[in-house]
C-alpha cells in the first residue's frame, strides 16, 4: 500500500481535499524535513533499510535506498548549510548518520550510543545545530548535539524514564521541544532541566 500525503501538496501554502499516493512500503512512522526549496520522506522500507523520496521543483523525484538496517523508525533535517542528513539507529544500537551533500551522500557514520528504537533529530532554532535524541538502554532520554560541520558533541543524558522514543522539533522563540511517553502513559515535556506531565 502506499503512502499518502494531504495534497496541500507541500508546493503550495492552500489546504486542498483529498490525498495523492506517492507509494512505498513502509514499517515505520513517516520522517519528514522541509529546507527552502524542498521537502524530504524517508521511511524503513519492508526490506529493513532507509528509504527517501525528495519534493523538489514541482514534483516528486523517485525512492531512493540508502541502505542501513534500521531499528526503528529514521529521523531527517537539514544542517544550517542546507546539507540534508538522514540518521538511523543500527541493529546494533548505535546512531548512524549519512550526509548528502549536493547529489551525493556520506557512508554510513556511526554516532555510537545505545538506543532502544529510532532516533529523533531536530534543529535547535537558537544555533540552527542538529540535536539527536533517543531512548536509551536505561529508558532515560539521551542526545547528542552538532558542533559545526561534521563534528559531534557528546551523548549526554536528559533524564525521565520513557516507554518509547522520544520526539523533538524546534520552535520559534527560539525553543528546542522534547517530548517523552512516561510509565503512566502520560505525555512529559523537558522544561528548563525538569519533565514535566503535558495536559494532552
Amino acid at each position: 500500500q502506499g503512502l499518502r500525503k494531504p495534497v496541500n501538496d507541500l508546493s503550495r501554502g492552500a489546504t486542498v481535499a483529498g490525498f495523492t499516493d506517492i507509494g512505498g512500503a513502509a514499517t515505520s512512522a513517516l520522517a519528514v524535513a522541509a529546507a527552502a526549496s524542498e521537502v524530504s520522506v524517508a521511511v524503513r522500507g519492508g526490506d529493513g533499510a532507509f528509504w527517501l523520496r525528495v519534493y523538489a521543483g514541482g514534483s516528486w523525484r523517485p525512492w531512493l535506498s540508502l541502505g542501513g538496517l534500521l531499528g526503528g523508525g529514521p529521523a531527517l533535517g537539514y544542517r544550517p548549510d542546507g546539507r540534508l542528513v538522514a540518521t538511523i539507529t543500527g541493529a546494533d544500537g548505535q546512531a548512524y548518520q549519512r550526509v548528502r551533500t549536493g547529489t551525493s551522500w556520506s557512508a554510513w557514520t556511526a554516532l555510537g550510543g545505545g538506543l532502544v528504537g529510532g532516533p529523533a533529530l531536530a534543529a535547535d532554532p537558537a544555533d540552527g545545530q542538529l540535536v539527536v535524541f533517543g531512548r536509551g538502554g536505561d529508558d532515560a532520554v539521551w542526545s547528542r548535539r552538532g558542533a559545526g560541520t561534521g563534528r559531534w558533541g557528546a551523548w549526554t543524558s536528559l533524564g525521565g524514564l520513557v516507554v518509547a522514543p522520544p520526539a523533538a522539533a524546534g520552535e520559534p522563540g527560539p525553543a528546542l521541544t522534547v517530548l517523552g511517553e512516561g510509565t503512566s502513559g502520560r505525555t512529559y515535556r523537558r522544561v528548563g532541566g525538569s519533565w514535566v506531565q503535558q495536559p494532552f
